[in-house]
């Protein structure tokens, strides 16, 4: 105590002139600098801490609208909206993400359409053969009714009729006068 206020002080004795060097300095004055420094540093700390968040909430909410907009996208094409792109493609790396969604479904579609025409194509073709085939069918069976008809002729026929292959010599077809001329059975004949 010292002069109606408190001081701290160092003193030391020099080794010469046996002086003693005495420093003091008043305790307000000595706190003063760290008193300005607090009065200066919180409010810009909480400035700062004030910015921090406003700056924060901002970007949060630009992620949080970017992330809307490409999970909603991705419904559209998981509904079957292969046409559905991502509007508005921001400039940072959400706008990295929403381009490589909008190259995603738009190779999805061109795959989509590619398999659409060939699945077309296909269906076309199955068609052609089918009528083809029917024809065909419808030719044999005519074929075969007309067969029928002359081979119902040749038996009613009593006149014996033997056909061979003639690499072979084996009988393909034998009328049934012939068999009932000869007295044995087409597969004894055979």
């Amino acid at each position: 105590q010292y002069d109606g206020g408190e001081w701290l002080g160092v003193f030391r004795q020099t080794p010469h002139w046996e002086w003693v060097l005495v420093l003091a300095i008043n305790k307000e004055e000595l706190f003063a600098y760290q008193r300005n420094y607090l009065t200066l540093t919180l409010p810009l700390a909480g400035l700062l801490f004030f910015l921090v968040f406003v700056v924060s909430q901002r970007i949060s909410r630009h992620f949080s609208v970017e992330i809307s907009r490409m999970i909603q996208c991705l419904k559209e094409v998981e509904n079957g909206d292969l046409e559905a792109k991502i509007e508005g493609i921001s400039s940072d790396d959400l706008g990295l993400v929403q381009l490589g969604i909008n190259n995603t479904i738009k190779a999805v579609a061109q795959r989509e359409r590619a398999l659409a025409d060939a699945r077309d194509t296909l269906e076309q073709k199955v068609l052609d053969r089918t009528k083809k085939l029917t024809a065909e069918v419808e030719e044999r069976k005519q074929a075969q009714k007309a067969l029928d008809q002359f081979k119902t002729t040749l038996d009613l026929t009593m006149d014996c009729v033997f056909m061979f292959d003639p690499t072979t010599l084996q009988f393909f077809y034998v009328n049934q006068g012939a068999l009932d001329q000869v007295g044995y059975s087409f597969h004894e004949l055979t």
